[in-house]
């Protein structure tokens, strides 16, 4: 029998998962997507795919990543889809196919319990509050039970509980096979059972924490690696794969790490106190010299590209720091039969020689910024072309590469996300490419509309906000409530909110004032408005009438004094392009698609999306954004959608 026919046989009318699923819905545009996942798989190609909200892309691609029979990585861009996906769907894979293959989930090393680090916090176990220990309580009789040590398979204790900090793996603690745990360690157990499996399924930043290791010099020279070989990888929620490798293919150091390597560095020599006073006194020079060094820097506060005459007014400072770098890891080194005073100096010299990079400021390649936040303060060293990366370090070393999303096409065409991981049309020769834009089975036409009211101040004008809470709540009277209202800022969230919070019609709930499973889960229960910002924008499903209406605030064009979009502007203009039309019109209107697409979840669902921005009626570049919406009616009088409103819910 043929691949495609075992295609068939599990994903068509009739097949094994009509036979299995209740409530099965043919969706040709699903075993279309599977075919071309399984031609690439078998074939050595890449695929780029887009596959509307509703084509049940997940099962489109792990059935023939299952029927390839080869290694395949599963990457998304979210634990909580990568957990969906291991415990649901290839669950019911395994079933429909006679458990014909093996898999495994695999995550960064801070989701698993450092039996090292644990044994060293039970020799002074500190907690901030007083539940805090009864918590504990429960993860020590959880440790006796778990096989995996993953913190979010205890389901009693939160994971933004303080003290997983304390006890949890990470890359500056960890001994590796010095370690007197290593046989019994659950990151290397749960890497050894990726190493077995058939299907590995990690997350986006799991996986080019690993592209970006293997292509380091030292990575490279090492053979090191976080994930176990692989025949091909598949990107779910590929479109948010640039702004993750851009972070990983970059470099940071920040004043928090400095202070955690000091707070370690004491710890160490507290062990001993008249042999390793030195340490001690080391490490709290490093702190000072490092306090003194980013107050020098006169950093203002939020994202801001690093200039020259900020690290020349602190020179004097930038060296000092260096040499305690230097004193400390000196001081270390003496007693490298200490397991703890081993990686204290490991971590020291890292530190030291990311100093150096986020500091120099001559690389054309590279975008220097900083991140102020409150009292933490982030130096970043970033690609300014994350194409170029990725084709050196990923495009060309595996033989397959499937990328799928329900938004990767800006205004009919995938060039725009191709050229963005590297993919364009100039670099084919490299590679066999194949590309899809899949129909969602959703019908937009009778199920959605699209309003832009007809008078509402332009979004720079002092009385926007007002004018949006204010639509919003005209809108909210059709919908009864059962809305998102969707900012491009924190800013206008709190206005906006605020304006409504004076007479509120509805439950009015705010991005932040909970965690966002708790929201969600209150706005299922009742008829809510919730306001919120760019974490609602994408990776929501909130299925049936409890969401009914999208509002979105303005069109999301990025802010274009963000340090990394800058650099990437002026490399376009001086390549003689666009930016506007190559970079920042194309960005915006996808990040308008993945909005909207928090509306439409099932055949059954019907619903508003509001866009309260007048350009999108007035400016010429309104068929870019109009064009990657779905089709739908459009409105931009508030009686005509009321009509329209009430036919369609009837």
């Amino acid at each position: 029998m043929s691949h495609g026919s075992d295609l068939d046989r599990v994903l068509g009318p009739g097949g094994l998962l009509d036979a299995a699923a209740g409530g099965y819905e043919d969706r040709p545009s699903q075993r279309v997507l599977a075919r071309k996942v399984l031609e690439a798989l078998l074939g050595g190609r890449h695929l780029v795919a887009e596959a509307g909200t509703g084509t049940g892309k997940t099962l489109a691609y792990l059935v023939p990543a299952v029927l390839a029979r080869k290694k395949v990585v599963v990457s998304t861009a979210t634990r909580a889809l990568q957990e969906q996906i291991f415990q649901k769907d290839l669950p019911l894979v395994f079933d429909l196919l006679g458990g014909s293959f093996s898999a495994a989930c695999l995550k960064g090393r801070a989701n698993y319990v450092c039996l090292a680090r644990k044994a060293r916090f039970d020799t002074q176990p500190l907690f901030p509050f007083r539940d805090d220990r009864h918590l504990y309580d429960k993860v020590r009789r959880w440790l006796q039970e778990t096989s995996t040590g993953d913190i979010a398979d205890i389901f009693d204790v939160p994971e933004d509980w303080s003290t997983w900090k304390e006890i949890v793996s990470s890359t500056d603690t960890c001994l590796g096979q010095k370690c007197e745990y290593s046989e019994d360690c659950f990151v290397n157990r749960a890497r050894t059972a990726a190493a077995a499996a058939d299907i590995v399924v990690v997350n986006h930043h799991l996986f080019f924490a690993d592209t970006a290791l293997k292509a380091s010099p030292a990575g490279a020279l090492a053979g090191a690696a976080v994930i176990p070989p692989y025949d091909a990888a598949i990107f779910d929620e590929a479109h948010v794969i640039e702004d993750v490798a851009t972070s990983f293919f970059g470099l940071s150091l920040s004043n928090y790490r400095i202070r955690d390597l000091v707070r370690d560095a004491k710890k160490a020599a507290s062990y001993d106190k008249e042999s390793f006073i030195a340490l001690a006194e080391s490490a709290e020079r490093l702190l000072e010299r490092s306090d003194r060094f980013f107050s020098a820097l006169r950093l203002e506060t939020n994202r801001h590209q690093l200039r020259q005459e900020s690290i020349d007014g602190a020179s004097s400072e930038l060296q000092a720091l260096g040499e305690a770098f230097d004193l400390l890891a000196a001081i270390a080194s003496r007693h490298h039969e200490d397991e703890d005073l081993f990686a204290i100096e490991r971590r020291a010299r890292e530190l030291q020689a990311i100093l150096g990079v986020v500091v120099d400021l001559g690389k054309e390649d590279r975008v220097h910024w900083s991140d102020v936040r409150g009292g933490l303060v982030y130096l970043h060293s970033s690609p300014v072309d994350a194409a170029m990366e990725l084709r050196e370090n990923l495009l060309g070393r595996v033989e397959s590469l499937v990328f799928t999303s329900a938004t990767l096409s800006a205004g009919g065409s995938l060039r725009f996300f191709q050229n963005r991981i590297g993919l364009s049309e100039e670099n084919e020769d490299l590679f066999e490419l194949d590309a899809a834009i899949l129909p969602s089975p959703f019908d937009f036409e009778r199920q959605a509309a699209l309003y832009v009211p007809s008078s509402i101040p332009e979004p720079n004008d002092p009385g926007f906000t007002v004018a949006v809470a204010e639509e919003a709540r005209k809108l909210c009277r059709i919908t009864g409530g059962r809305a998102f209202i969707l900012c491009t800022s924190h800013r206008n969230m709190e206005a906006i909110h605020s304006h409504l919070e004076s007479s509120p019609d509805w439950l009015l709930l705010k991005q932040g004032e909970a965690p966002k499973s708790a929201l969600l889960e209150r706005f299922r229960e009742q008829p809510s408005v919730l306001v919120a910002t760019q974490s609602f924008w994408e990776g929501v499903d909130v299925p049936g009438e409890a969401l009914s209406l999208v509002i979105v605030d303005k069109l999301p064009f990025a802010p274009p004094n963000d340090p990394i979009l800058s650099a990437r502007i002026d490399a376009l203009r001086s390549s003689g392009r666009s930016p506007f039309n190559d970079l920042q019109l194309p960005q915006a209107a996808l990040a308008l698609k993945q909005g909207f697409g928090r509306l439409i979840r099932t055949t059954r669902d019907r619903g508003i999306v509001a866009v309260c921005d007048i350009r999108l009626a007035r400016k010429g570049y309104r068929r870019q954004f109009l064009s990657t919406l779905p089709p739908c009616p459009r409105f931009r009088d508030i009686e005509g959608l009321h009509n329209w409103w009430r036919t369609a819910t009837t």
